[in-house]
């Protein structure tokens, strides 16, 4: 494999606006809707930009292996044994430029098992299967290890100077000079899954099978995103986003972002389908899911929570922090209910229909696909990471405390109800009068609040509220016409309806406390209904 690849992320500079009071001239102070008004007075929290060569090209090897047999033991019952390995070797960069900091994992080994069993040979079988599979390592986690000095650097200015965000710090990549680093760890390893499963299936009248069957997986060595060196409390600074930097535990860097195989899901389902082979025109599947889909933080996103451990007296800081023991959750694609139907008629023309009636009518075809599935999670954010927004610590996406704890596991999927339903409508930001002594004015509101202590947390957890469904229905109506010339020669008419019933599938609600539009529920999922026309002529 030959990645030659230039990615410039923050090569221009990013400009953050968020709804914390800004601690300089001329920024506004105890308003609503503050992301707007900094933005509009030239208030941002922070700026972060990378600059140096951001050009890499990565080589490295792939291998594949397998062997399978299939031997039948008995007339009723087939077996299937097999096993496959795979080797992906540790990337280089061919101008030395960088290293990916982990080496070759060498013992993927995946055997696979399977049986179909039919006692009496009947009309029912019997069937199993276990095997094990591995993902690869892609470039677009080992590509982010060109984001290291001394080749780059990374600079984060909390509260800059929207002018001259850069005054006082190099613009050129320098060995000791303060930056983010990213790095992999060097026990990275594939990702791999146990997946089994076993059905019974029953041969039914009119060519119809009947399934019912589970299936289940258990995935271990996730890759997950740890953002560590994250500033602590301080007994002699004041503990304000202007001192984020002072207050890192590691003075050398910013943020320590370091990608590790820690992470684990798990998936378990059952299923009942029917299928329909292809008799009178008319084929079809119909099935019904039931799942479950968790894990404890996967998703290769930067949703740290945790709070860093402070080093110990006499010991190095603490790079490495746990970051996701309260991440284990629904997964993010965890969908409990699936009911699907895909289906395909040819039309039947009457026997007494005229000459003119059958050409126009016959060889008509319809088909479609419906599908109805469970709403998938979310989670929400404080909005910032200001005093009374967030803990201060040099990340924005804290969770915050949740006070009706009721509300755990609802979905919110209508823009007509969610903010009332979310309390949204209540939230407002407290005046220092409203507080405790020594507690920053925090954004409250009726079941959520953004009282989060200065390297503290929110106890709301991950993922934990549900966005819209689906209830969607394609269809679609086409013709194959014979032309004169020979059987090769046809014209195709299709027209296909996406979204027949132009349903709409709500997005997320917004999940930003601070917000202004907290709760509220702006675009949807999916599109309007779509109808298009086509024509294919075959030759």
């Amino acid at each position: 494999m030959r990645l030659n690849d230039l990615q410039s992320d923050n090569a221009r500079g990013i400009f953050k606006f968020s709804s914390e009071n800004i601690p300089l001239p001329g920024c506004p102070t105890g308003k609503e809707n503050l992301e707007v008004l900094n933005f509009l007075a030239g208030c941002p929290s922070s700026f972060t930009i990378a600059v140096g060569n951001f050009y890499r090209g990565f080589r490295n090897w792939e291998h594949f292996g397998y062997f399978e047999d299939q031997m039948r033991l008995r007339p009723t019952f087939t077996a299937t044994t097999g096993i496959r390995y795979e080797l992906q070797t540790a990337p280089t960069e061919v101008n030395h430029l960088t290293d990916v900091g982990f080496h070759t994992d060498k013992n993927n080994f995946a055997p696979r098992f399977g049986f179909a069993w039919n006692p009496r040979q009947g009309k029912t079988t019997i069937r199993g299967a276990y095997g094990i599979s591995y993902s690869m390592i892609l470039p677009v986690t080992y590509g982010m290890t060109r984001f290291n000095l001394p080749e780059i650097q990374v600079i984060q200015v909390p509260t800059p100077d929207l002018l001259n965000p850069l005054a006082g710090f190099s613009s050129q990549p320098t060995p000791g000079t303060r930056s983010t680093t990213f790095h992999l760890s060097p026990d990275l390893v594939s990702a791999y899954s146990h997946q089994y499963s076993f059905g019974i299936e029953r041969a039914l009248p009119w060519g119809t099978t009947l399934r019912v069957g589970y299936f289940g997986s258990r995935t271990f060595h996730l890759l997950t995103e740890q953002v560590s060196n994250r500033a602590l409390p301080s007994a002699t600074l004041p503990n304000t986003t202007a001192t984020i930097n002072q207050r890192r535990p590691d003075p050398r860097y910013f943020d320590v972002i370091v990608v590790e195989s820690n992470a684990n899901s798990y998936y378990d389902a059952l299923q009942i389908s029917a299928d329909k082979r292809l008799s009178r025109g008319l084929t079809f599947r119909a099935s019904y899911t039931f799942s479950k889909n968790i894990d404890t933080g996967g998703d290769f996103t930067n949703t740290a929570t945790g709070v860093e451990k402070p080093p110990e007296t006499g010991t190095p800081a603490c790079w490495l922090c746990d970051h996701v023991s309260d991440h284990k959750s629904w997964s993010l694609f965890d969908t409990p209910q699936l009911l699907s139907l895909t289906y395909s008629y040819s039309l039947p023309l009457a026997a007494r229909s005229n000459g003119w009636a059958r050409a126009l009518l016959s060889g008509w075809q319809v088909s479609g696909t419906t599908i109805f599935q469970s709403g998938t999670p979310y989670r929400l954010h404080s909005g910032g990471d200001g005093p009374g927004l967030g803990n201060v610590d040099g990340w924005s996406q804290d969770r915050p405390n949740i006070t009706k704890p009721s509300l755990l596991g609802e979905s919110f999927d209508n823009p007509d109800t969610s903010v009332q339903l979310m309390g949204a409508n209540t939230c407002r930001k407290l005046t220092a009068s409203e507080v405790p002594a020594g507690v920053a004015p925090y954004v409250q509101c009726s079941y959520f609040d953004t009282n989060i202590p200065v390297g503290g947390r929110g106890n709301t957890g991950m993922n934990v509220f549900r966005k819209d469904g689906t209830a969607n229905w394609n269809f679609a109506l086409g013709r194959t016409f014979r032309l004169p010339g020979g059987q090769e020669r046809s014209l195709q008419f299709r027209s296909e309806f996406i979204n027949l019933f132009n349903t709409a599938q709500f997005d997320k609600a917004s999940v930003q406390l601070s917000s202004a539009i907290f709760g509220q529920i702006t675009n949807t999922a999916n599109k309007g209904r779509q109808v298009q026309f086509s024509l294919r002529l075959n030759f």
